[in-house]
């Protein structure tokens, strides 16, 4: 299958240097050249010039950008995929967009004969690179069955309903529980460290309980000083605020994640945006001396 990737950020690069080590026929774009030079040379990967020639080029695109606003920019651009798109050709929303976007794309690509399937990911570039992901399918079985080797290639598949918007509500409840859950667990190293105790003796207790499997996973990684980005602390204020305005969308409450929303945005302009999300931690215990916020930009 030719398969295009429209955004080559950490997944997107992963994601397609992946399907080429799977044997697809991998065809890329993005805003900044360079960046899809750099992942092509010495394989053969297409390097597109404009979307419109990767969509003739190609079958499907996965687009994997960094918000609603980024999507729409690419969508309706001139020669972007509205204008470029052929008829029986589909657009993988593997990006974390509202559920409202993808609706709203659905309806201008089905005036055109074309398709939406959604397509979101639980899992970061190395599980992309080791074919580990959790792919959260939704949109019309028919037509997602068509992506079916894709899929495989780069992961282990969920179909969540043929209506669209579900898979992408699936993922923000997802990441809008695991990012809140490494707030509070920041916040509670804090609390513990205020009073000179020893964090391993809580480590110790949480061992025994529940939380073991987060406390294995994120202790080390947010006691860290220093940690790789391996997703930016800006990219979870957004998550966590597009949850809150897809619970309220149907009128439902969610004080705990609009607090947290609130919390990654204030770390954000305090200069931890650019950061991998787990220093949400030294924001909260104060393990870093702030800078002054900068006016906000989103």
């Amino acid at each position: 299958m030719k398969i295009g990737v429209i955004g080559l950020g950490n997944m997107g690069s992963a994601i397609a240097l992946r399907l080429h080590d799977q044997g697809f026929n991998v065809y890329v774009w993005n805003r900044t050249k360079s960046k899809a030079d750099q992942i092509a040379r010495g394989r053969k990967i297409v390097v597109e010039e404009t979307i419109k020639k990767l969509i003739e080029d190609t079958e499907a695109a996965i687009v994997m950008v960094s918000d609603d606003k980024a999507f729409r920019e690419i969508f309706y651009a001139p020669q972007g995929i509205l204008e470029s798109i052929k008829e029986e050709y589909i657009v993988v929303n593997s990006s974390t967009t509202t559920p409202m976007l993808s609706i709203e794309l659905w309806e201008k690509l089905r005036s055109r004969k074309a398709y939406l399937i959604e397509a979101p990911v639980l899992g970061g570039p190395n599980a992309a690179r080791k074919g580990e992901l959790v792919i959260l399918v939704g949109g019309p079985k028919r037509i997602a069955l068509k992506l079916n080797e894709v899929f495989k290639a780069l992961g282990e598949q969920v179909y969540v309903s043929e209506r669209i918007g579900d898979a992408m509500v699936v993922k923000l409840a997802f990441n809008a529980l695991l990012i809140s859950n490494l707030q509070l667990l920041s916040e509670i190293l804090g609390l513990v460290e205020s009073w000179d105790i020893d964090t391993n003796i809580l480590k110790q207790v949480l061992d025994k309980t529940i939380f073991k499997p987060l406390i294995d996973k994120y202790y080390t990684r947010l006691l860290s000083e220093e940690y790789p980005v391996s997703f930016k602390l800006m990219l979870a204020a957004k998550d966590l605020e597009y949850a809150r305005r897809t619970a309220e969308e149907k009128y439902q409450p969610t004080p705990i994640i609009s607090t947290a929303a609130t919390t990654y945005r204030i770390a954000s302009l305090y200069g931890f945006g650019g950061e991998d999300y787990s220093r949400i931690s030294l924001f909260l215990r104060r393990r870093r001396k702030w800078p002054m916020p900068k006016e906000s930009t989103q």
